[in-house]
């Protein structure tokens, strides 16, 4: 904790023959973090199936993504129910996919599958009888949209012609026909330039349009058309027939009922392919993307005539492990390690504060040897967040929600994370809430019930402020004396005194004058002022050092941000004693169904001061947390360590 794990840099040297072995078995125990080896060889590692594992696996994703369109969506009710059911994991279908996977065979010495068979294999009879079908369907599935669009097109322009024959409008050997929009304010000059030879007919149509009929003989046509142009002349599209616009709009709308029918049956055939053949192929696009991400190790290691070079990212817990897979897979290896400043991060933090590390990616994390303020972070988040939105209901709300979906969706890390973050945070605001007495803001109180208050917002606002503002001075403190005590641990005391120190003492010097120590307050506050000056003078010369001065202003500036936790918490109250109000006054002036319409306006508005506020609160607490902590002491620019590691959801091992 407040340190990243130890990571070491480790650069393996074995037999070529080996390194598929070796890396298929890293793969698979996920302890370490292939990265490009900079060894000065010749080539890279040589690989035979990676260009057809690739070609496979493009060729894959292509079906899954086809048929992942005909998808059949759970309705919104249903996927809110089944946080509220106890969901069974199919074993059965586990247990056929396992069968399947383990009753293929042939498997080469140098595949990249770990259980029994070769996937690659699978995969390209899946190809062979899905691709030919989705391409065909596909693409009779646009020619037909393309149809239906050319027919809508051709119909809302025949609405637009009188009621005669549309080859009239056909151009002959010598006469020539045009038909289409103008603005009205262009007909003067259109019978200015072609009226004397030319014949005009004009239909109306809304606002500035109408549709124009231009008639001219042949020898004309260039001075019509350019004409024409000039003045923004729209073509207008419609079939030429020996028939009525609208007998023409009822045979085309006939054919769209036609065509839709058709584009329905091919939908519905794609979408009982994505049912039939979903299962299985989540297993192979899991178990080739397995195979995908070896390849793309093996093309980060470099060789020579008779050895390669595998270079890795390994934390110290696993370093003993790493070995030990490489003695069991080699049996002529040289290992090297070392401690660099380059290695990625690997947070080392306990349960409850592993959700907050989100909150640093959002930022930067912290690089390799520096501090990882999340623990801080993790703290003061939730202190902030629950004194903005400070409503009991809410944080009950927010707590109840997200360890049902905890229960329901633990498996998957990141939503176990969002999950566990989203309570801590409600168990955080339900504390506030207490504290300013908010039960869906005064609703309680309103009929009479008491219920635990110890500041009321609305009324000691003063209070509530200081409090704000405490919370804030604190949290930029413990923010400096963290930054302070890393840069004297790295020897950096230009730093330490510069950056951190003179804020430290300036900080005490408030203290103490709000206590009314005046004598030593003024002396550590020109103590401060002096610090600042001479540091930043050793630092970027005697006009910066002058103008340093006033950083002071901006620092009291940052802490007086922290009033925003006051003025959301107040935000909060507000609205919700605004939608109560709405309720009573609704039940008290409306007979009868006045009751109905004030439960309504309860749950629309407080569900709306939720979402709006909570969200507030999260966005305000994380720039609290960026603008003003942050740059404090902490610069982050680090990389987060990513394992090598063969992860499977659908897949049982059973090799």
């Amino acid at each position: 904790m407040f340190r990243p794990a130890k990571i070491y840099h480790v650069a393996t040297y074995i037999g070529k023959d080996k390194v598929n072995r070796v890396i298929e078995e890293l793969h698979e125990a996920g302890i370490s973090e292939i990265h490009e080896s900079k060894a000065k060889l010749d080539t890279e590692y040589s690989y035979d199936e990676i260009k057809d594992i690739e070609d496979t696996h493009s060729r894959l994703m292509f079906i899954h993504e086809s048929l992942e369109k005909y998808r059949v969506v759970s309705q919104p009710e249903r996927i809110f129910k089944s946080l509220f059911s106890k969901k069974k994991r199919d074993k059965k279908r586990d247990e056929t996919a396992a069968k399947k996977a383990n009753a293929r065979t042939g498997k080469k010495e140098n595949s990249c599958i770990r259980f029994k068979g070769n996937v690659i294999a699978e995969v390209k009879k899946l190809i062979a009888r899905l691709e030919p079908k989705i391409k065909d369907h596909l693409k009779e599935r646009t020619e037909i949209k393309e149809a239906i669009k050319k027919n809508e097109f051709y119909i809302s322009n025949l609405y637009l012609l009188p009621d005669i024959k549309t080859d009239t409008f056909k151009s002959s050997e010598n006469i020539i026909k045009h038909i289409g929009f103008i603005n009205k304010s262009s007909l003067n000059r259109i019978e200015e330039k072609i009226g004397s030879f030319s014949v005009l007919g004009l239909k109306e149509l809304e606002k500035e349009q109408a549709v124009l009929t231009v008639f001219s003989y042949k020898d004309n046509s260039a001075r019509v058309e350019q004409t024409l142009h000039e003045i923004g002349f729209g073509v207008l599209a419609v079939p030429l027939e020996d028939k009525k616009p609208m007998e023409i709009i009822k045979r085309l709308k006939a054919e769209n009922d036609a065509l839709n029918k058709k584009r329905r049956e091919i939908e519905d055939i794609l979408k009982e392919l994505q049912k039939e053949y979903e299962e299985s192929n989540k297993v192979l696009i899991e178990e080739l993307g397995i195979c995908h991400e070896k390849v793309n190790a093996l093309k980060n290691i470099r060789s020579g005539d008779s050895f390669s070079v595998i270079e890795a990212w390994v934390p110290s817990t696993q370093l003993a492990l790493f070995k030990e897979l490489i003695k069991r897979n080699a049996k002529y290896y040289y290992i090297e390690i070392e401690e660099r400043d380059d290695a990625p991060c690997k947070y080392k933090n306990f349960s409850l504060v592993r959700p907050f590390e989100m909150i640093m990616n959002l930022y930067s994390p912290p690089r390799y040897r520096d501090f990882d303020p999340t623990p801080i972070v993790a703290v003061f988040f939730t202190l902030f967040f629950g004194f903005m939105l400070d409503d009991f209901f809410y944080g009950l709300f927010l707590t109840v929600i997200s360890l049902i979906a905890l229960l329901k969706m633990w498996k998957k890390q990141s939503i176990r994370d969002i999950c566990v973050l989203l309570s801590i945070l409600g168990i955080s605001t339900m504390f506030w809430g207490v504290v300013f007495g908010a039960y869906f803001g005064n609703f309680f109180q309103e009929i009479g019930v008491k219920l635990p208050m110890y500041i009321d917002g609305m009324k000691q606002i003063m209070l509530a402020l200081a409090l704000a503002i405490g919370l804030g001075a604190l949290h930029l403190l413990v923010g400096l004396v963290a930054g302070f005590y890393d840069n004297i641990v790295k020897r950096k005391f230009k730093e330490a005194f510069g950056n951190q120190a003179v804020w430290i003492v300036f900080m005490a010097s408030a203290m103490l004058l709000m206590f009314k120590f005046k004598t030593m307050g003024l002396i550590l506050l020109g103590i401060s002022v002096l610090m600042q000056i001479a540091f930043t003078y050793i630092s970027s010369g005697a006009v910066p050092a002058a103008l340093s001065v006033f950083s002071f202003s901006g620092f009291l500036g940052d802490l007086f941000s922290y009033a925003r936790l006051m003025a959301l918490g107040i935000g909060t109250s507000g609205i919700s004693l605004a939608v109560n109000f709405m309720c009573f006054l609704a039940a008290d002036l409306i007979p009868h169904v006045g009751i109905v319409l004030a439960i309504i306006i309860f749950i629309v508005g407080h569900t709306f001061n939720l979402l709006m506020n909570g969200l507030g609160a999260f966005i305000h607490t994380t720039r609290l947390h960026f603008l003003e902590f942050f740059t404090k002491f902490y610069e982050g620019g680090g990389k987060i360590y990513t394992p090598f590691e063969a992860k499977r959801e659908y897949l049982i091992d059973n090799s």
